[in-house]
């Protein structure tokens, strides 16, 4: 017996070699493999081949790989049935796709094939997520080998149904034409790698701009590649615009941009984009500051004790309302992202609006924060000129104008801290005399129940100016955040 060879490893190979009769079988090696492994596994494996329908077992007796018979019986030690399966279909459609999975390491091997056994990706899928990896470098393939490990199936899926230029904007994701200089390309040999497949960015552009650390780039990977099971996202399209907003960011804002997409997948691409949008690459709302200040504020809000909403709702009226071309939204966002509850005040302030634009047909939203640069003054007898602000400008099918003032405040909810209850009711008062000088009607949305009676709100009507014609018992109203469809 040659080298101590068991008899049924050789009497393996020999059927290995009857199931592929146009692969050249290295009996000897193939022997000395069987040998190594345990009974079990050795039948499993070499059953395998017997299974191989007849495109799999052609393609072994023509492909190019060095020892294929050697590899595929590495690949059916490794993965199994499922291993043959995927390699049956590959060698029916795309033998190229079929030389990388017989070539690749085990792991990789193993969670490519997982992906295709599970359902989670296509033949053709498959063969798509094999060539982009193949047409990484050493560098790539590692850092997509440890996405596969985080994020197993996804990974697949994303490699499978992105095109090539952005499957290779997220894989060479580092540096980018961001706002403030790192030096010149050769700076960036730690930071960025490319595809063999002539990268969609040039080093000219990852030249410049901020870079992400191997942890950050691994993060944002894993939340497109949680994103990619997202039916309404665009994974060829979103994704290129996310890599794009991520890159031309920097420092807090970059990190709350990764830090989102990572933690909350489609909507942290969302999020992203949509205020990223807000800048110079679409509505041209806000400066690229702004924006950034934008992103961390959502990014703080998101994990505060005091958010309403989901961030990624805020961003989605936000959207609406930028699409809908209405007046100050720069200015309301500019006044909402200070701190939590000022974002908090912006995110009920977007979430009126909108539902006026959508459920309201007796209303037209013709502004956002109008304040006295928007001609919001009056002169006030005693007191002279004054100023004020309403949330939101609107005007009635009858044409009378209405002023809306979103209050998270409860005002039944204060305490008892002398100077900010005077503040709270000097503010309402002031707001109760301008604007009944400026809009037909005044609606604050409030939380408070039975608003006229507490005590706050009460005193600053009874002492208020109110301007002639402006009767507050019916021009001056009081709703809660669900009755904003009533207003008009």
């Amino acid at each position: 017996m040659p080298n101590g060879i068991k008899p049924t490893a050789l009497r393996r190979a020999g059927k290995v070699d009857d199931a592929v009769p146009d692969a050249d079988v290295p009996t000897g090696r193939m022997s000395a493999k069987l040998n190594d492994m345990p009974g079990p596994r050795r039948q499993r494996t070499t059953e395998q081949f017997d299974r191989l329908d007849s495109d799999g077992s052609d393609y072994l007796g023509n492909t190019d790989v060095d020892d294929a018979s050697l590899k595929a019986a590495d690949l059916f030690e490794n993965t199994g049935p499922k291993g043959r399966r995927a390699l049956n279909d590959l060698a029916d459609g795309d033998r190229e796709a079929a030389d990388v999975l017989l070539e690749m390491d085990p792991n990789t091997q193993w969670r490519f094939t997982r992906a295709y056994d599970s359902g989670e990706v296509d033949g053709d899928e498959l063969g798509t997520a094999l060539r982009r990896y193949d047409g990484l470098d050493s560098d790539g393939k590692q850092e997509f080998d440890d996405m596969l490990a985080r994020n197993g199936d996804d990974a697949t899926k994303l490699a499978a149904r992105t095109d090539s230029d952005t499957f290779d904007d997220i894989m060479s994701l580092g540096c980018g034409p961001g706002r403030s200089s790192l030096g010149g390309a050769g700076s960036l040999t730690d930071e960025a790698y490319y595809s063999v497949n002539a990268p969609s960015r040039s080093m000219a552009a990852l030249a410049s701009g901020s870079c992400l650390s191997d942890d950050d780039k691994a993060d944002f990977r894993a939340g497109l590649a949680k994103a990619s099971n997202d039916p309404d996202i665009d994974v060829e399209e979103d994704f290129s615009d996310a890599v794009d907003a991520v890159e031309t960011l920097d420092g807090d804002s970059q990190q709350a941009a990764v830090d989102m997409v990572n933690d909350l997948g489609a909507d942290g691409v969302r999020v992203t984009n949509g205020a990223t949008d807000l800048g110079s690459r679409k509505h041209s709302v806000l400066t690229d500051s702004e924006v950034d200040d934008l992103l961390t504020s959502y990014d703080s809000y998101r994990n505060s004790d005091i958010a309403t909403r989901d961030v990624a709702d805020v961003q989605k009226d936000i959207d609406q309302i930028a699409e809908s071309e209405v007046g100050g939204l720069d200015s309301a966002i500019k006044n909402g992202v200070n701190s939590d509850t000022q974002l908090k005040g912006l995110d009920q302030e977007v979430d009126i609006t909108t539902d006026l634009m959508d459920n309201n047909d007796n209303v037209v939203v013709k502004d956002m924060s109008v304040d006295g640069d928007d001609g919001m003054s009056a002169t006030i007898p005693g007191e002279g000129r004054r100023e004020s602000e309403v949330d939101i400008d609107i005007e009635s099918t009858d044409g009378r104008t209405i002023g809306v003032e979103s209050k998270n405040q409860d005002y039944d909810s204060v305490p008892p801290v002398g100077d900010y209850r005077e503040n709270l009711y000097d503010d309402l008062r002031n707001k109760f005399n301008v604007v009944s000088r400026n809009r037909d009607e005044m609606v604050i949305v409030t939380p408070t129940e039975n608003p006229r009676s507490n005590d706050i709100i009460s005193r600053a009507i009874e002492d208020a100016d109110f301007a002639d014609g402006f009767d507050p018992d019916s021009d001056l109203r009081f709703v809660s955040p669900d009755e904003t469809s009533t207003i008009g």
